[in-house]
């Protein structure tokens, strides 16, 4: 008697990648709007006003984001990737209008929001993830009599170096060249504003931005784990120190202003350094985690 070789396990155990991002999309759009009309209707029925202020509609976009990547991540081995994807689209329709239209929004919003809905859809995919993992990958089994046995040795995970310090150039040459950056999306958007770019707000967004990039390319695709993580984001984080401490000498960088003007400090010293090359570490690593997540195991060669 000969058994099919299709095995079940083998089928998808649950909906596609497509349509838990389509049903997230759904989810991101109809909470935003159901919120957003009942924070209008809240405020209508106190105050008498019949309009949000933006920080509002940020925020409720923000728990729409958080709700949205949570049910998409459900029994989706790819959770954290269709979060991000899910904050890129939210990004562009809440941005998107306003800037084709010319019409002034806040700078700092540019890379901002963004930033924000990518960070929390990613950690509420994999929230969700957890919540409803996908069902696990069992070996199959043999007949009960069979003397086979059989041995799956997986290769012990190595540190990538050669991605490693790919990443780590790509968060040092982000946060050193700050400057040629907020100048290439000044003249990007320009008609937003003719100064963008010009607080040290925009500057330390740029570099963050930078940061979770290196942090991604370091963990693509690799089996690195925690080490590759604490690896990228201790040599991130002591070479943004270290570049931006050289530049100092000649013209102080407006990312370590922006740490100078948090920290309340008449000059920078050295403190503004060492938070620097801290949320350096923190969010490089934060990308590492991410980027060793865009693949899952059972998708790796």
């Amino acid at each position: 008697m000969t058994l099919n070789s299709a095995a079940e396990d083998e089928l998808p155990d649950g909906p596609s990648f497509l349509r838990r991002l389509v049903f997230g999309g759904i989810t991101l759009l109809g909470l935003y709007h159901g919120l957003k009309h009942l924070a209008l209707a809240g405020i209508l029925s106190q105050t008498g006003d019949t309009t949000l202020s933006s920080d509002t509609h940020v925020s409720l976009l923000v728990i729409a984001m958080l709700v949205a990547g949570v049910v998409a991540g459900t029994v989706n081995r790819r959770a954290e990737l269709t979060g991000l994807l899910l904050a890129l689209a939210a990004s562009i329709f809440f941005l998107g209008p306003d800037l084709l239209h010319m019409d002034s929004i806040p700078e700092e919003w540019l890379l901002g929001v963004p930033t924000l809905l990518g960070i929390v859809g990613i950690i509420a995919g994999f929230a969700g993830r957890l919540m409803v993992p996908p069902a696990p990958n069992l070996p199959t089994f043999g007949r009960l009599d069979s003397q086979i046995v059989v041995r799956i040795k997986r290769p012990p995970a190595r540190i990538a170096w050669l991605q490693l310090l790919l990443g780590v150039a790509i968060a040092v040459a982000g946060a050193a060249c700050v400057d040629s950056i907020r100048h290439g999306l000044a003249y990007v958007f320009a008609g937003q504003a003719s100064a963008f770019g010009a607080r040290p707000l925009i500057a330390w967004q740029i570099g963050t931005l930078a940061a979770l990039t290196g942090g991604v390319v370091t963990s693509y695709g690799n089996r690195g784990g925690l080490r590759q993580a604490v690896f990228a984001g201790l040599a991130s984080g002591a070479g943004v120190a270290l570049a931006l401490a050289t530049q100092a000498d000649s013209t102080p960088s407006p990312v370590v202003d922006f740490w100078v003007y948090q920290l309340d400090l008449k000059n920078s010293g050295s403190l503004p350094y060492l938070v620097l090359g801290l949320t350096t570490f923190m969010a490089t690593g934060l990308g590492a985690w991410f980027g060793g997540h865009i693949l899952p195991n059972t998708d790796r060669k």
